[in-house]
């Protein structure tokens, strides 16, 4: 099995002829059995130069055009149909480009026996063309998804558990693999993939040509995200020893190099653009009076409050089969005596368990939702808690199988009018040198680079801000610099939540690190603002964006019905796109049994 590599979203190539020598005419030349006997294929050197070029593929390519010397079929018939024509030019190119598996020629190689070249546009939609490499890019890419998440599986929970939780077995061929479809039947995964490949190719296809008629064009700094994420790729293939094209391969299938990424991640990119278009569009629609409807029809999935929990822990005896859940529910009683207001919670949290409650921070919910508060506590503190009758100082006794519960309101539940602040990070992390034995010296961060020292990370940190320092100082400057250098993956373009460039958009309260929520919310803080802050995880080199127009609990609400109407309007697009891309059957055939070859081959 191929070595499973963390795969950045949007790849694409197209082909050059400028491909370098690869083979000897001696390993090419050969004779074909056929029913009516020996038939000489030739050996395509035909420039006798005694190697196979990219110039003897021009030149066959000439005499299909009616250009140059007249080939012979002894020269370069290598589909034995007694004509030079562009198919014969294409299975020497193919040969020539050394692009595997094909390392030497091979007369039986069903696509470019029938005239297809790798580059040769083999599916049309909504007015954009699909090469057959770029249909490798999508069917791999489907197959990838797969692989990798049942590799994951198998990784973190043991041998066999990807299969078992995803139904495909990344160990095994993807011949013989079955799935079972929507609409109950059973089909092929190999089926599936190239199904999902033409859909993908029809829904970005139709996005594209709406972004252009709406003229939307990619901003410079979603230029310089697509730049980052090619570098990423080529210092990637760096520590595996690869080219960048050929770890594009590795990963993607034949034709697949940077050329096309570039092409195809421009593409995605628009394509998304247009989905925020139509989400943008959709908020500036939103007026008051629905906002104000739709809160109004459910309060508790707007509004916040801000609350205090000392937790005990209810344990069984399975011998005597007791709990000493009544001993504490007496210990919670005797907390409650204690409290008089927020600082007394504290300092009876940290007196009764300073393990868990020795920081100011430990109980502290802020601006917590009825849903959080009931999935982290109970139906019944959440209900108590978001109650109109509740007012700060409250406090309350909740219990469940496992816990006992204290619960005191600091700040009843209501709308949250705060604007929330979003900001850039880089995280540059360090290793507790004093914790740290002698064995686990050496240990590397998220970047696979050796774990620094606190001063040495501090130091980094300071040299990545004055290299900021040294640009335009703008927003897209700084996300440059954090797909470079920053180890919080969930912050960067690789990350499946949509995020890049260190991004973290509408801040709410509690989420984050008290020093680097304590940053964002300086009321102080203006747009450009820089800095750095220390936290747990590391230094966090800092980039204020801004504050958000509408109060928290409005765009809250602005944003939840934006996204229903645009979700309903792209399954409304859906219908126009679906069943929109052209295409000969047979040659998609060749195309599948062309991605299980390549598949096969690399996995072998």
């Amino acid at each position: 099995m191929r070595k499973i590599i963390f795969c950045i979203i949007c790849i694409f190539l197209i082909f050059s002829l400028s491909v370098n020598p690869v083979l000897a005419a001696s390993e090419v030349g050969s004779t074909a059995k056929t029913e009516e006997g020996s038939t000489n294929l030739g050996n395509g050197d035909t420039d006798k130069d005694g190697v196979l070029r990219a110039a003897d593929a021009r030149n066959l390519a000439r005499a299909f055009s009616g250009y140059g010397e007249n080939l012979s079929p002894e020269t370069g018939d290598f589909n034995m149909d007694n004509k030079v024509n562009m198919a014969d030019a294409r299975i020497l190119l193919r040969a020539a480009a050394n692009i595997a598996p094909l390392l030497k020629l091979d007369a039986n190689d069903a696509l470019a026996m029938n005239g297809l070249g790798l580059y040769d546009n083999i599916l049309h939609a909504n007015g954009s063309s699909f090469s057959l490499a770029e249909y490798h890019y999508y069917y791999e890419s489907f197959y990838m998804s797969y692989a990798q998440q049942s590799y994951y599986y198998d990784q973190y929970y043991g041998s066999g558990y990807g299969a078992m939780l995803t139904g495909f077995d990344y160990t095994k061929p993807l011949s013989g693999q079955n799935m079972t479809a929507e609409d109950g039947s059973v089909i092929p995964y190999s089926q599936y993939f190239h199904d999902m490949a033409i859909s993908a190719m029809e829904q970005y296809s139709y996005y594209v040509a709406r972004a252009r008629e709406l003229e939307l064009t990619l901003t410079d700094e979603e230029k310089e995200y697509i730049a980052n994420a090619i570098e990423q790729i080529q210092t990637n293939a760096q520590s595996y020893g690869m080219t960048a094209d050929d770890f594009l391969q590795e990963q993607y299938g034949e034709g697949v190099n940077l050329y096309i990424f570039e092409k195809v991640a421009n593409e995605q990119v628009l394509a998304q653009k247009y989905q925020d278009y139509i989400t943008d569009d959709f908020k500036a629609k939103v007026t008051e009076d629905e906002i104000e409807k739709t809160y109004n029809e459910n309060p508790n999935d707007y509004d916040t409050a801000t609350a205090r929990v000392f937790r005990l822990t209810i344990t069984t005896d399975d011998e005597a089969h007791t709990t000493n859940a009544q001993a504490q529910q007496v210990a919670a009683s005797e907390f409650v005596k204690k409290v008089k207001d927020e600082a007394s919670f504290v300092a009876a949290a940290a007196e009764a368990d300073p393990v868990n409650f020795s920081k100011d921070e430990n109980s502290l919910l802020t601006d917590i939702d009825f849903a959080t508060m009931k999935r982290y506590v109970g139906e019944d503190a959440a209900a108590w808690l978001f109650s109109k009758e509740r007012k700060p100082n409250d406090i309350q006794i909740f219990s469940t199988t496992q816990y006992v519960y204290v619960v005191f309101v600091v700040e009843k539940a209501a709308r949250n009018d705060e604007l929330l602040p979003s900001a850039r990070h880089i995280l540059i992390s360090f290793a507790d040198e004093e914790e740290m034995t002698g064995d686990e010296k050496g240990l590397t961060n998220a970047n696979g680079e050796k774990l620094l020292s606190k001063e040495e990370a501090y130091q980094k940190a300071e040299k990545i801000l004055a290299e900021f320092q040294k640009t335009d100082k703008s927003d897209a400057s700084f996300a440059s610099l954090a797909e470079k250098y920053s180890e919080d993956t969930a912050s960067l373009s690789t990350a499946e939540n949509g995020s890049s460039g260190g991004l973290y958009e509408d801040i709410p309260r509690g989420a984050f690190v008290k020093p680097f929520e304590d940053w964002v919310y300086d009321e102080s803080r203006k747009e450009g603002d820089t800095g750095i802050v220390e936290s747990e995880y590391g230094y966090h080199i800092m980039y204020f964006q801004g504050r958000s127009e509408e109060p928290a609990w409005k765009e809250n609400i602005r944003t939840k019905i934006a996204t229903e109407r645009t979700e309903d309007f792209m399954n409304d697009l859906s219908e126009k796109y679906v069943s929109s891309a052209v295409f000969d059957e047979e040659t998609m055939k060749l195309a599948l049994q062309d991605a299980l070859a390549v598949i096969d081959t690399l996995n072998s």
